[in-house]
């Protein structure tokens, strides 16, 4: 991401805080409405409703219309690719962390410039 000036990035930054306090609200109140669905016994009521949200439910008629077109083993490599980026998405829509991606690892500067320059010598 490229940011014209520092004032982009504080106004970034300043959205990114916003949504970040957002999201834990939203998951405190989330939270306190289960406790209130157990506490008075409503999860029976709620089992025939269908959470799913509108995204989610595409990323899983992609990945069930594909599964089909591999069990009868008519898919290209183009299926393929999109059954990867459908269970990613879905994967993210769900908030579960992509077992593909490996963490990272912070380095300091002195660290970042000592590999370079060690590579500069070969």
């Amino acid at each position: 991401m490229d940011f014209e000036t520092g004032d982009d990035f504080n106004e970034f930054e300043e959205e990114l805080k916003a949504l970040k306090e957002r999201i834990s609200a939203v998951e405190a109140e989330n939270g306190k409405l289960k406790d209130v669905i157990i506490e008075n016994d409503l999860q029976d009521e709620l089992e025939g409703i269908n959470f799913t949200s509108v995204e989610e439910q595409i990323c899983i008629d992609g990945i069930r219309h594909i599964a089909m077109l591999v069990r009868d083993q008519d898919y290209s490599d183009r299926d393929i690719k999109n059954y990867d980026i459908l269970l990613k998405n879905l994967r993210q829509i769900r908030g579960k962390i992509d077992s593909m991606v490996k963490p990272t690892k912070k380095e300091s500067t002195a660290e970042l410039l000592k590999i370079v320059g060690s590579l500069d010598e070969k």
